[in-house]
């Protein structure tokens, strides 16, 4: 069941207790557990939240809020800091001139984040890789990285030949367990 929940007040209700009002504020908010983002606004504004689960609270604050709470600041800030951090891997490796490096730059990063680890079928304490948990087309990994469905096709073959990448069962993209250890 999905639960919903409304926040919608003006400006000027939000920021009765400031002293220092600007035309744009800043929303601090969490899409989960260390997923913080950050909506600027001009008032008045309205904000509306959705859950996919029930008894979801809902509740929502300022920057200035966070000077109360130090440590939760700081926490806030490391979060930040990682999300910035990958963004600027993600726009290095977009940027790469090869398609190959492009293609092999973009597995790398969404197997990093998402991949799960891929479990030997002769011994099941041994991890073969990480894979993508979430099939993908050539299609679409050529409009993620400004290539052709052809061309992602050929690549992915002399990515596989060089033992860079593997496939697993529904089609799954997984990077061999070296090349994660390799690249960490």
């Amino acid at each position: 069941m999905v639960g919903t929940a409304q926040v919608s007040a003006t400006a000027s209700q939000l920021t009765s207790r400031r002293v220092n009002r600007t035309p744009e504020e800043a929303f601090l908010g969490f899409v989960g557990a260390g997923q913080p983002f950050e909506i600027v606004a001009q008032s008045p504004f309205t904000l509306q939240a959705y859950a996919h689960v029930d008894q979801t609270s809902v509740l929502w604050m300022y920057w200035h809020d966070l000077d109360n709470w130090p440590h939760f600041r700081r926490e806030v800030m490391d979060a930040f800091r990682y999300q910035h951090q990958r963004k600027l891997l993600w726009l290095s490796a977009l940027g790469q001139r090869r398609t190959i490096d492009r293609l092999l730059g973009f597995l790398t990063l969404l197997i990093e984040e998402y991949g799960e680890p891929s479990i030997s079928d002769t011994d099941p304490d041994v991890i073969r890789g990480y894979c993508l948990p979430f099939p993908l087309t050539h299609a679409q990994i050529g409009s993620a990285i400004g290539s052709t469905r052809v061309t992602v096709t050929r690549l992915m073959g002399k990515l596989r030949q060089r033992g860079l990448i593997l496939t697993q069962g529904d089609n799954l993209i997984c990077l061999p367990a070296d090349s994660i250890n390799r690249a960490s």
